[in-house]
């Protein structure tokens, strides 16, 4: 990946909004998760995946350092993933996957591993018990796979207690020409019709967006 798509900033506008300047937000890279991947996509690495979350991290902080909010925290997953409460945890939606889950995870074809929404839903949990999160924001669209809505289901199916967490969501990413993405991934036949969080973004984007920018801004 060259970056993190411009569209993950109306997430952040929203948490900011929803918890106040006051108020602890965390987010979280998925690099646990994306191992599930490293089976179906060679571009997927152990190296890669590590490169890319050190990537993201970086653009994600001088992003929100920019816009001068407070009180954030960004977490990779896998660091979540090292501790002994996610890992009892994610043994616990191993077994509850094996019921009414687990059924509601094999019917749906946009999900290639069970795994891989068991894991999301101990992230969410673990965020409840050990930074007491009330609020999670993601993205959903009735059009488009694996918005975050199904997950979510499939987490408050696993463990009952994220009843009481309330679940926000923004609209998905828009390309260039319009179509409708996920707001925070994208594809190599999307890279010239997306913005990106980067530093090698701005020499591109003046040929993307098809104008002529003032070089003095």
């Amino acid at each position: 990946s060259i970056g993190l798509p411009l569209d993950i900033l109306v997430m952040i506008f929203h948490a900011e909004h929803v918890a106040g300047p006051n108020g602890r937000k965390y987010l979280v890279l998925g690099d646990e998760q994306a191992k599930f991947n490293t089976e179906h996509n060679s571009d997927f690495t152990q190296r890669s995946i590590a490169k890319t979350t050190e990537l993201y991290k970086c653009c994600l902080t001088r992003a929100i350092d920019n816009l001068g909010y407070t009180g954030w925290e960004i977490i990779a997953s896998s660091a979540m993933a090292a501790e002994d409460v996610y890992i009892d945890l994610l043994k616990e939606a191993n077994l509850q996957g094996s019921g009414q889950a687990l059924c509601h995870i094999s019917n749906s074809s946009s999900l290639r591993d069970p795994g891989y929404a068991l894991e999301q839903a101990a992230c969410m949990r673990f965020l409840q018990i050990q930074h007491g999160v009330a609020c999670k924001i993601g993205w959903a669209d009735v059009g488009l796979q694996n918005s975050e809505a199904s997950f979510d289901d499939i987490a408050r199916k696993t463990f009952p207690q994220l009843e009481s967490m309330a679940f926000l969501y923004t609209c998905p990413g828009l390309t260039l020409d319009g179509r409708k993405a996920v707001p925070y991934t994208h594809t190599n036949k999307d890279r010239n019709r997306r913005l990106f969080l980067c530093p090698a973004e701005r020499a591109e984007v003046q040929q993307k967006m098809g104008i002529r920018v003032n070089k003095k801004y």
